[in-house]
């Protein structure tokens, strides 16, 4: 019989070198978008954006609804995104989320909609809230954001989905 204490210490180790692998894929991001062929007929853009609006799903009067998110991204040619966003987390502490991620723009009838799922290092709950997300053991966690949004040349609408706590709408302008 396994104990808790040995599957948790497990699953630690496997997260850790997930972490690694992801950290690795990430610095490797800008050799990769140099090498870009670009067959898309898709030029690579740059995304600057800010949070509009936050609602938790529990309210807790600890929690702060303007997260003040600050992100940038770039997006390939093959719609791959490579970002980085500074934020106040939902007790108001700043926090940054490294990533990388890819969007899909399913519906032909509407291409302006899109999907997009980022991943990557999540770092900011200290003190008190270390324990509010899931593997924070060496105040590094893995994140996973998935988001349904709507963009054209210029600007970018986005409702992202934090977890199992919150919906963030961000909005934003796009430059190639």
């Amino acid at each position: 019989m396994i104990s808790r204490q040995s599957l948790l210490s497990a699953i630690s180790n496997v997260l850790a070198q997930l972490l690694l692998a992801a950290g690795s894929i990430v610095a490797s991001a800008p050799a990769a978008l140099a090498q870009e062929a670009g067959g898309t007929g898709l030029k690579p853009q740059w995304v600057f954006q800010t949070s509009l609006y936050t609602t938790h799903f529990n309210p807790d009067p600890r929690h702060v609804n303007h997260q003040r998110m600050l992100s940038f991204e770039h997006r390939s040619t093959e719609n791959w995104i490579y970002g980085f966003s500074f934020q106040r987390n939902s007790f108001g502490q700043p926090t940054q989320y490294l990533y990388m991620g890819k969007l899909w723009r399913p519906l032909a009838s509407y291409p302006n909609v899109h999907l997009k799922l980022t991943g990557g290092l999540l770092h900011g709950y200290k003190g008190e809230f270390r324990d509010k997300i899931p593997f924070n053991k060496h105040g590094i966690a893995p994140g996973l954001v998935p988001s349904i949004g709507w963009s054209n040349r210029r600007f970018v609408a986005e409702v992202h989905l934090l977890g199992a706590a919150a919906l963030m709408i961000s909005g934003g302008v796009i430059w190639e």
